[in-house]
């Protein structure tokens, strides 16, 4: 039973992709603080704190399962030569909390309305900064495995910097990059040719996890089930969210536009995807154009690039150039 990484990969899909394609060579791009739930689960929160009492030894759960993890892949893609990136920071976001505070809320509370005791919640705190900081020595194997953590800037945007800037040879068209994320604002990095993203969202309605298999043409779906394959792609994901909001981030969009209703206007106006000051946007909504403008500049990494130094990005680079 996993208990912190709950996500499908979905190996049949992506070896059909890269038969297709043609693809030589495989990169994953695992998003930690969005696939291993478990950090906010009450049950494996019990199980961790538990077991420290027993023996008084920090946990090596989330190492065990993460091992697994990668094992399994290295064991379904071997022939591809993978590789794996693993990314995450420490919440501080600072290229977005500069320009709007509240930009994803605070997290730390969902663990603190989980865990009633302030002794039992200090202890978890201090249970998953280890595993955290941990990560890093144990899962930095050399041409196979990098760990990123970017501390006070959002990680979110990495897959795209390295597919980009063809890190590693991430830009190739010999190379499939899979990003594992249930996050919607990655489904911009499948603009690339080269390039897709698994999901897993548990639906309570069927009591079962879904998977998905995400790129260009597509990643609309993820966001508007009722999507139609046509105009919108995955350039448009962050004018979408920009106008419909994200729940996930602690981004509000205008009122009473959901994402269908978003969909449904981009397509109608024909709206480019890049929003700015001097964008379309229909004159009932007018009065929201600076707010869709601060959270374009939140979603788009475009406009996140902008806001990171160009010596952190250029150390970025060097660190990443060959994996």
């Amino acid at each position: 039973m996993q208990h912190y990484f709950k996500f499908n990969v979905g190996a049949k899909s992506i070896h059909t992709i890269l038969q297709r394609g043609q693809y030589r060579n495989i990169m994953f791009y695992v998003d930690l603080a969005s696939i291993a739930r478990g950090f906010y689960n009450k049950q494996v929160i019990s199980i961790e704190l538990a077991r420290y009492f027993d023996t008084q030894q920090m946990p090596q759960l989330f190492f065990d399962e993460a091992r697994l993890f990668y094992d399994k892949l290295l064991a379904q893609f071997g022939q591809y030569d993978p590789k794996f990136i693993t990314f995450y920071d420490s919440g501080e976001c600072i290229q977005n909390k500069t320009i709007y505070k509240q930009y994803k809320g605070d997290r730390s509370r969902v663990v603190d309305a989980i865990v009633l005791e302030d002794t039992e919640k200090e202890l978890f705190k201090r249970i998953k900064n280890y595993y955290f900081e941990d990560f890093i020595p144990r899962f930095t194997i050399k041409n196979l495995s990098t760990v990123v953590f970017m501390d006070q800037y959002e990680s979110d945007l990495l897959p795209h910097f390295m597919i980009q800037n063809n890190l590693s040879s991430a830009g190739e068209q010999t190379t499939l990059n899979v990003i594992l994320s249930t996050d919607k604002d990655l489904l911009q990095t499948c603009q690339f040719y080269n390039t897709i993203q698994c999901s897993t969202v548990y639906k309570k309605s069927v009591g079962k996890m879904e998977f998905y298999t995400l790129w260009d043409a597509n990643a609309i779906s993820y966001i508007y089930k009722k999507f139609k394959r046509g105009v919108l792609t995955s350039k448009h994901i962050p004018l979408l969210l920009s106008l419909a909001g994200d729940k996930a981030d602690n981004i509000s969009g205008i009122p009473r536009v959901g994402d269908a209703t978003a969909c449904k206007m981009i397509e109608a106006h024909s709206m480019e995807p890049e929003f700015t000051e001097a964008s379309y946007l229909p004159p009932k909504y007018e009065k929201y154009r600076s707010m869709v403008v601060k959270n374009y500049k939140l979603i788009s990494f475009e406009e996140q690039f902008k806001r990171i130094p160009y010596t952190y990005l250029n150390d970025l680079k060097q660190k990443l150039a060959v994996i």
